[in-house]
């Protein structure tokens, strides 16, 4: 759009990376289709949410995230983004008038999307095609194996390979969009070792292994510290299961214990990965009101699968946990729901699901990677910064290349595409121009 000339470099075989496994939600603030609908629209307000809800990150996470100032300008441009993704691109949003609470409430939901798909996949499939309209070449299966530099040390384009033929592209202007490392397991063990054991279960494709990391560096750029995954959901041992350990109220209404047998998370929580990676073991409870549903998990008994008995205390003996612990955490959660009020987590009313017939139930699950939060240190204009906090000229850096920012350990739904958007369109025009000479 800015006038340059463009090649993307594509590791897979298919374009598309994380954006195209993603549910499509988007979180904005201040756009038209908010302000039409009725639903807040306050970037001030998205703002405000965004860094309270940061307060209940797990343990551990550093205090200079997340930055406060990063996540007000990103905000801030948020309606701008949604203008050129429907303007530009021909991408469809409404706005989620039902969400009336926490990030939720800022929700822009994908529209004129197949249902049988994730709507990012049909997302990145415009943004594809937009560019290459606008005049950009696109190499699928060709990663890119280092960052060429001239004499001073600028970044001048890139070196390739097809798995046949190895090129050298020269350019003025590089941008990594090449992801996080979700997918690489020494990565993950060095930057979060107690994730390490859940990266074969990751959501985030095989070919997101931390490549931009190693580039970047090499040509001068700093990582950020406390690189940290995100917790996008958790699962069985076999996915043929999660139909049946889902209620009417979906993953909002489940209910679940850690190794000690006591709740540990307001189990209604938009991400809970997070929770789980504290704990040694986790369980999901289920009764056997549905009894099509629990006949199902029969099929997957085993100690490391999924237990059933007709008591609370016997249920705990096959888990492995305390067995009264069990029982006192299950007599208690059905009080507060027979009263409609969660004394110990605080979920919400309307999510609280008695579980009172027997045989009960327990599914071993684990958490999922989604992604990661981490990436290089950039400035306000995606620019990556060397270890003296200047730009490493001629490179940029954007999605989850530049996302710790604007997180501790906690992810906001809906935010990553925020980022990946908002920072490929500014760093995309940033590059153009230096490329440019403007």
């Amino acid at each position: 759009e800015s006038g340059a000339r463009v090649i993307v470099l594509e590791k897979a075989p298919k374009a598309g990376g994380t954006g195209a496994l993603a549910e499509g939600r988007l979180t904005a603030a201040g756009t038209a289709l908010q302000r039409a609908s009725g639903t807040p629209a306050d970037p001030a307000g998205l703002v405000k949410v965004w860094l309270e809800d940061q307060k209940r990150s797990v343990r551990g996470g550093s205090a200079q995230y997340p930055d406060a100032r990063r996540v007000e300008d990103l905000v801030n441009q948020s309606a701008a983004t949604v203008e050129w993704l429907t303007k530009n691109v021909g991408l469809q949003f409404a706005a989620d008038a039902s969400a009336v609470d926490g990030i939720g409430a800022y929700a822009l939901l994908p529209r004129g999307v197949e249902k049988s798909a994730p709507a990012g996949e049909a997302q990145t499939a415009k943004l594809l095609a937009h560019a290459q309209k606008a005049g950009a070449k696109i190499l699928t299966g060709t990663p890119v194996w280092k960052l060429l530099t001239d004499e001073s040390g600028r970044v001048a384009g890139a070196a390739a390979s097809d798995g046949v033929n190895r090129f050298e592209f020269r350019a003025k202007a590089v941008v990594l969009a090449t992801g996080g490392f979700a997918s690489d397991l020494m990565k993950v063990a060095e930057r979060a070792p107690r994730w390490a054991a859940f990266t074969d279960l990751g959501a985030a494709p095989k070919t997101i292994t931390g490549d931009g990391l190693d580039l970047a560096r090499a040509a001068g750029g700093v990582e950020v510290a406390d690189s940290w995954p995100v917790g996008a959901g958790i699962t069985p041992a076999y996915a043929p299961m999660i139909p049946a350990m889902l209620g009417p109220k979906g993953w909002a209404g489940i209910t679940l214990v850690n190794d000690r047998g006591e709740r540990f998370v307001k189990e209604d929580l938009p991400v809970i990965g997070d929770a789980l990676s504290e704990q040694r073991d986790a369980w999901l409870l289920l009764d056997s009101t549905d009894y099509e549903k629990a006949n199902v998990l029969m099929a997957y008994f085993g100690y490391d699968t999924a237990v059933n008995s007709n008591t609370w205390e016997e249920l705990g003996r096959r888990m492995g946990v305390p067995a009264q612990n069990l029982a006192k955490t299950m007599e208690r959660y059905n009080a507060d729901a027979a009263q409609g009020r969660d004394t110990v987590m605080g979920k919400a009313p309307g999510n609280l699901t008695p579980l009172t017939k027997a045989p009960f139930y327990a599914v071993r699950v684990k958490p999922v990677i989604g992604g990661t939060l981490g990436g290089v240190k950039t400035d306000g204009q995606w620019r990556v910064l060397n270890a003296a906090g200047k730009p490493v000229p001629g490179l940029w850096a954007v999605g989850e290349m530049a996302n710790r920012a604007f997180y501790n350990r906690v992810y906001e739904p809906g935010t990553g595409l925020l980022i990946a958007w908002t920072s490929g369109r500014a760093a995309g025009e940033a590059a153009a121009k230096a490329a440019l000479g403007r």
